[in-house]
């Protein structure tokens, strides 16, 4: 259902409590689908230590999910990643489809990990009606 590729690279940084914070780089392509799509997930690696992630979504008429170890969320806010977590995103339209681009942060160190773009289309067609 999308057009997700990732690859995880070595590297990292280290915080100020001794552990590593900077997960290994993540290499997405856009995410494609109708109604909803989640990209594949990916393991967060090289960090030692959890980390706060944040995430923003542009574009209107589309909701941000995640999913953690398999746990599919709705986007509310800042949340924790641990080592060797599975992380994927997804996004959700309503009536009109939506596209936009996804930019991850990673807020313990507030740089951005990720930013890439999703297109849906509405199993509604033009126009909101079946």
């Amino acid at each position: 259902m999308t057009g997700i590729v990732a690859a995880t690279l070595g590297g990292g940084a280290a915080g100020s409590s001794g552990g590593v914070v900077t997960p290994g780089a993540t290499i997405c392509a856009p995410i494609y689908g109708q109604d909803t799509a989640y990209d594949s997930p990916i393991t967060i690696t090289t960090i030692t230590v959890p980390i706060s992630v944040t995430a923003s979504l542009t574009g209107a008429g589309a909701v941000l999910h995640y999913q953690l170890n398999g746990v599919m969320k709705t986007y509310a806010g800042a949340f924790t990643v641990n080592p060797g977590d599975y992380l994927s995103w997804g996004v959700s339209c309503g009536h009109a489809g939506a596209s936009g681009t996804i930019t991850v942060t990673n807020a313990t160190t507030s740089t951005v990990l990720q930013s890439f773009a999703y297109l849906l289309i509405s199993s509604f067609g033009i126009g909101g009606s079946r």
